[in-house]
């Protein structure tokens, strides 16, 4: 036996250096060749005619087009960083988009399964993933696997870290990193549990979009229907193996020309935004105070309970949601080809913050829009139970976002009716604004 181990052991010989060659090459993470390739499009109007084209579009699925198109503008632009998270429901097209931006790899980063950003492998160099994700916008489709991960904690304060500019690793091998100046964005898809990030280290430095939340039934129909008949060629095409044989050709093209938008905008943003700072209409003057007011609402609408009972509740300072908000409606004024940011690109604008308010507490501040209400009424309204609805309404009543009064007892007879709860003068005017940002009626004149 001890023959046999010599006579193997005679028989080891070095590893080919290509070996580690190759595992460096492929831990460096090198570019692949695009499996998409891009073709050239320079106008908004080009690219959205093509996905008409492609798929049943609706007036949801344009605005988070032209959000996301605005976060990969955004990304080399200073000022605090558009990160963007798409919310809507399974079969709502969230991954047709997010493929579609991923097809360009120059500025995009497409990542799926991922266990954090910092690495402290010594072998090869620098293995994190900073140096991959620098100047580029990270697309993350299937966003809800991020809360289930067990480095989910570890991730979101390391997204955190990053959204300063510069972040930091020290290992116990000896192995450190730092970075400076990272101007890297985030597009996250996913359904209505990405919300949970809100509750995390990372959710309040997220816009929301909301690419379908729950249509009509008879819209739903309608939708699927439509759907149904433009696939219908499809289904009857066998596929080659081949990438083009696999999709449809119209969405295929659709793809494409994102991708080409995307060269578009990144290669040009800085010369289009010289040119909307130099025309002297194209910031109007209600600009500022449109976002400022905007922010204030969603710091509101987003603000939640402190754990103690002895803790006093506080919203966020809005000044981060302004200067996001104003950004993107810059962005987004850039990417639809527009000389001024008009009430289009603010109605849109106004969606996102809508979006972004989503929760309990927005669904109370809008069922006592322009009216005054009981709990159990209220409860109704917003479809939770009165338990819920009281705990909210605790949390409007310290943010002084409504207010009690007393309402008068059939009989006449004061302090014997129910207590009633109403928006405050700024509430009622925050979603006076909102309202006509979307170009809906107000309370005054819905009546």
């Amino acid at each position: 036996m001890t023959q046999n181990l010599l006579h193997l052991l005679n028989r080891l010989v070095p590893y080919p250096q290509e070996w580690l060659e190759n595992t460096k090459h492929k831990q460096n993470g090198h570019p692949t060749p695009p499996p998409i390739a891009a073709l050239e499009c320079n106008s908004w109007e080009d690219l959205v005619s093509t996905w008409k084209d492609a798929m049943y579009w609706t007036d949801a699925l344009d605005i988070t087009l032209s959000s996301m198109m605005a976060v990969v503008a955004s990304t080399k632009l200073q000022g605090d960083q558009v990160w963007l998270r798409i919310i809507g429901r399974a079969g709502t097209a969230k991954t047709t988009l997010c493929e579609a931006f991923s097809a360009n790899t120059e500025y995009t980063f497409s990542m799926s399964v991922q266990r954090g950003f910092h690495s402290g492998d010594s072998r090869g160099g620098d293995n994190s993933l900073f140096s991959r994700m620098a100047d580029k916008t990270v697309i993350i489709n299937e966003g809800d696997t991020l809360l289930t991960s067990p480095t989910c904690g570890q991730t979101l304060s390391e997204m955190r870290d990053l959204w300063s500019g510069q972040t930091r690793a020290v290992y116990r091998n000896g192995v450190s990193y730092e970075y400076h100046g990272l101007k890297t964005t985030f597009i996250i898809a996913g359904t209505s549990t990405l919300r949970r990030l809100n509750r995390s280290a990372a959710g309040d430095r997220f816009l929301d979009c909301i690419i379908s939340d729950g249509d009509c039934v008879t819209k739903e129909r309608q939708l699927v229907t439509d759907v149904l008949a433009n696939s219908l060629s499809s289904m009857m095409t066998e596929s080659n193996g081949e990438l083009a044989s696999r999709e449809d050709p119209r969405l295929m093209l659709a793809k494409q020309k994102t991708a080409g938008y995307i060269n578009y905008i990144r290669h040009n943003v800085s010369v289009l935004m010289q040119r909307l700072a130099a025309n002297p209409a194209g910031i109007p003057p209600t600009f500022v105070k449109n976002c400022e007011a905007m922010g204030l609402l969603v710091a509101n609408m987003r603000t939640r309970p402190t754990g103690g009972d002895e803790d006093k509740t506080e919203k966020e300072l809005h000044i981060r949601l302004s200067k996001q908000l104003a950004k993107a409606a810059l962005c987004t004024t850039l990417v639809m080809g527009k000389a001024t940011v008009d009430s289009e690109v603010m109605r849109r604008m106004a969606h996102v913050a809508e979006d972004t308010s989503y929760g309990n507490s927005f669904e109370v501040v809008k069922a006592l829009f322009g009216k005054a209400m009981d709990v159990r009424s209220l409860a109704v309204a917003i479809r939770k139970s009165e338990e819920i609805t009281r705990k909210t309404l605790a949390t409007l009543l310290e943010l002084d976002i409504v207010r009690t009064d007393q309402s008068q007892a059939a009989s006449g007879a004061q302090g014997r009716g129910k207590t009633v709860y109403r928006l405050s003068v700024q509430a009622q005017t925050l979603l006076t604004h909102l309202r006509r940002l979307l170009k809906e009626p107000t309370a005054a004149t819905s009546k």
